[in-house]
């Protein structure tokens, strides 16, 4: 989420760089599938669907296999010389300082192959088998953050098996687990082909049986509907392409996102016990206790009384404890209040009335008794406040304390936060750091999956060999599929129907929801959040929708709003779905590049990326010099920022490959505008957009070409005209012809800001005879001549922010002294909001505005239309 228009933004490091342009026994055997015993054979289950019959394929030939340590300095195993037959470079590998103790580990042939039906196996199925198959996550840095103990892993590939028209990028591998039998197709991480030697190396977590395949159609031509359309975005703008893309699917051929939300399931789970986190339960009122333990690779960890605010560069702002309490606020005209639920109001908390909103924040912000909105007795909390005697109030926050992101007590708090309540220990009307926040987005359950039991309670399990009887523990890569710690409610798991408070009893309370119902209760925004979310919306996709689409996702291993973990969630989901999925730690390796190669995005072999990519950026390593310039963080490094930028581009453009490559000789134009248009989902208010247009789209020889369009959602606090330049920059890349000409366009995100301004709008607003910058008010009060504290825009009889509407009649404004006529505080998500700033509801169709924006596009200017072309798989 972009919050500044800093030099730290993405943009505007973009802008000068891109303008520069079960093992065997003794001897030798030979297995074929049909040699299986019945006992051999298994029936599995891949993902959902029923498969296997034993492999078609006969002749794969194994050797004796081979058994050696994985030691923790570093170390590898490998079946090598010619006695080992087909298994042959078969081999497993782990780097220093990951484990603590030798592990022993056997190569072998399996006897069955584990590939389901549809696929073709082209390679042997090779078992790599330990006393202690699985690789936790651990602390490696001493930094607080988990990193998982990847392990290498190699391959043995037969080329010559690959059907016709076949190429690397329809690899996949199957995996089967040793303890449970359940094969499944997790997304290749780092792979390096070595099709010369016949070898495929990545990276996996735990060991198993493993084998390659293809599709068994793979390489075979399909029609496939493309809209000419791509749907992108940053930060703010990135999560909301995901949103979009994926619930309207038909509507676009590629989404590409860049350090976004890509689970709202997670990042709920996250920002709640995390974000608002860091309180101590009955009996320990009034103490800090630490949050939960991480549980995800690369995990951040925060409280609400120290907000995750990294100093350095690559942040794309600085996000202070004011920017945060906004992006709260925002994110609950966007999607909903999910902390309280309040049946009057999406927005307000719970027993909040509109009147309080409506208050001046200078008076709200008070912080003393009698001027804090306060509900005295009876707001039950299971957490902080069971018995209801505890007071309970609005607050106000902002003001950092050191580190930058820290509450500071001592400090007074002028941002209203009103979408939380906190619970008063002491009755003095301000919230204390010791006091804690409610959090009622559900009832209270167990997480322990549908059969109701934690792993350490399912039979047969050991920590080691066996961690997960019942294999049901969710993880984004080997099991995403799973119930078990999904952070979502699942039949079957151990819940108390009490309300969204917790509390038994109280379904009388006016602050209560879901109490006695008979059934598991969410806050019914978070229910809609979860429903709109993008790995909700992947895992409803219909087949068909998802081969007529292509992913590219980002994020960075330091990202301060943790979208590297949410990537992570959103890229098992896809594989499990049926994508075919390669995720990349470095851009070196998505290059495949060689010791002492650089990297080049005009080298890339797009084609042979994936069908969809998770590009995972950053050294968890790295040093601190490294890490202040920016590596892994929200936007990253300068060289990462370009990179991220230019690979995602290049990637989604190459789908349009009857696109114009034709190269154009300088000098060229490059037309850009900021341009707007009447839109009828915001009752005909004025939309701005940005656009550019492909190399020499103004001259008459290219007047008859028409062109594909991507459109590019900006991150939080930028608007439109920010953004244009970049397209122009991206036109050398058309001009040259490495990526198709195509119009982009870049929609209308930022609404919290009055555009009018007094100070520069050659009015005497005032009338005290002089104007803008000569009158001495503005030198203090840069919107408003008169010198208020206070500008009345919702009582100037101007259209301040531009959207066709006046003052009171328009509904960013909660009443004649409002300071803004906006809508939101800075970002509007690019969804439909579902409420007003006064809480009311339903709120302006940002979202729909969207497609109207698509459909002036395409009345507007020259857009190619869209047509079926022959694919291939």
């Amino acid at each position: 989420m972009e919050v500044m228009r800093s030099k730290s933004n993405l943009w505007f490091v973009l802008a000068p760089l891109l303008a520069l342009l079960a093992g065997c026994d003794d001897g030798i055997q030979q297995r074929h599938a049909t040699d299986a015993t019945v006992a051999d054979t298994i029936t599995t289950e891949v993902d959902g669907v029923v498969d296997v019959t034993p492999d078609a394929f006969e002749g794969f030939l194994f050797g004796p296999g081979v058994t050696g340590n994985l030691e923790p300095a570093g170390s590898k195993v490998e079946a090598t010389g010619s006695e080992q037959l087909d298994l042959e470079g078969a081999a497993v590998s782990i780097d220093g300082e990951q484990i603590s103790a030798a592990r022993e580990v056997t190569i072998s042939g399996n006897g069955v192959d584990i590939v389901p039906e549809g696929f073709i196996a082209v390679g042997p199925a090779v078992r790599f088998a330990a006393d202690a198959p699985y690789f936790s996550k651990e602390d490696l840095t001493g930094d607080g953050m988990l990193n998982q103990v990847w392990i290498h892993l190699t391959l043995p590939l037969r080329s010559d098996l690959m059907p016709t028209n076949a190429a690397p990028r329809h690899l996949r591998i199957f995996t089967q687990r040793l303890s449970s039998g359940r094969i499944y197709s997790a997304p290749f991480s780092n792979i390096q082909e070595d099709l010369d030697a016949g070898r495929v190396t990545f990276r996996a977590t735990e060991l198993g049986v493993f084998q390659l395949a293809v599709a068994a159609n793979a390489g075979q031509p399909y029609q496939r509907h493309m809209t000419y359309r791509s749907i992108t975005g940053i930060s703010m703008g990135a999560g909301a392409a995901l949103m979009t893309g994926l619930r309207f699917p038909d509507k676009f051929d590629s989404i590409g996102a860049l350090g976004g939300a890509a689970d709202w399931i997670y990042l709920s789970h996250y920002l709640r016990d995390q974000g608002l986190g860091g309180f101590c339960n009955a009996p320990a009122f009034g103490a800090n206790c630490p949050p939960p333990l991480h549980t995800q690779e690369h995990e951040l960890s925060m409280s609400f009384n120290g907000w995750h605010s990294p100093s350095g560069e690559g942040n794309g702002g600085s996000f202070d404890r004011t920017e945060y309490v906004r992006i709260f606020r925002d994110l609950a005209y966007a999607f909903g209040n999910t902390t309280s639920y309040n049946p009057e109001s999406p927005y307000r908390p719970a027993g909040v009335p509109r009147s309080e909103l409506l208050r001046p924040e200078a008076e709200r912000c008070l912080e003393l008794p009698g001027t804090t909105f306060t509900i005295a007795t009876g707001y039950f909390d299971d957490e902080y406040n069971p018995d209801g005697t505890l007071p309970v109030i609005a607050f106000c926050d902002g003001e950092d304390g050191a580190p930058n992101g820290f509450f500071d007590d001592s400090k007074a708090h002028d941002e209203a936060v009103d979408v939380l309540l906190a619970v008063d220990l002491d009755g003095d009307g301000r919230r204390d750091a010791n006091e804690p926040v409610i959090r009622n987005s559900y009832e209270p359950y167990e997480d322990l999956g549908s059969d109701g039991l934690a792993s350490k309670s399912e039979a047969g399990y050991d920590p080691m060999s066996n961690p997960d009887p019942a294999d049901d523990d969710y993880d984004w890569l080997t099991n995403p599929h799973g119930s078990e710690g999904n952070w979502l409610f699942d039949e079957g798991e151990p819940y108390q129907d009490f309300g969204l408070d917790g509390v038994e009893g109280t379904s009388d309370s006016p602050y209560d929801f879901g109490e006695g119902n008979a059934k598991f209760d969410y806050n019914p925004n978070l229910q809609k959040l979860f429903e709109e979310s993008p790995r909700w919306s992947l895992e409803a996709l219909d087949p068909d929708a998802l081969n007529h689409l292509t992913l590219y996702v980002d994020g960075g291993v330091r990202d301060l709003f943790n979208f590297d973990v949410a990537g992570l969630q959103l890229t098992g989901a896809l594989q499990a779905a049926g994508g075919n999925v390669r995720m990349y730690d470095t851009f070196n390796e998505l290059a495949q590049l060689q010791p002492g190669d650089s990297y080049n995005i005009t080298r890339l072999d797009f084609d042979n990326l994936g069908d969809h990519v998770f590009m995972r950026y950053g050294d968890p390593y790295a040093a601190l010099p490294l890490i202040e310039d920016g590596d892994g963080k929200h936007v990253g490094s300068n060289s990462q920022a370009v990179q991220r930028f230019t690979t995602m581009f290049g990637y989604l453009s190459n789908l349009w490959v009857n696109g114009d490559y034709t190269i154009v000789e300088p000098p060229y134009t490059t037309p850009s505008e900021v341009g707007s248009f009447i839109s009828p989902a915001m009752n005909g208010a004025t939309v701005t957009y940005g656009i550019s247009l492909p190399p020499n789209y103004d001259k008459p020889e290219f007047a008859n070409v028409r062109y594909p369009v991507l459109y590019l959602l900006h991150g939080y606090g930028q608007g439109p005209e920010d953004l244009p330049i970049t397209g122009v920059l991206l036109a050398n890349f058309q001009a040259i012809g490495q990526w198709p000409k195509s119009i982009i366009v870049f929609p209308e995100g930022f609404c919290g800001k009055d555009k009018v301004d007094q100070c520069n709008d050659g009015l005497d607003n005032d009338n005290d005879g002089v104007t803008d910058a000569g009158d001495p008010n503005c030198a203090t009060t840069p919107l408003n001549e008169a010198g208020d504290t206070d500008v009345q825009i919702c009582n100037d009889g101007l259209d301040n922010d531009g959207d066709g509407m006046t003052d009171l009649t328009d509904k960013g404004c909660k009443d004649a002294n409002d300071v803004s006529e906006a809508e939101c505080v800075k970002g509007t998500f690019f969804s439909d909001h579902v409420a007003y700033p006064d809480g009311e509801a339903p709120g302006p169709a940002f979202e729909s505005a969207f497609f109207d924006l698509v459909d002036h596009v395409g009345r507007t200017y020259r857009v190619k239309a869209p047509e079926d072309v022959t694919r291939y798989y």
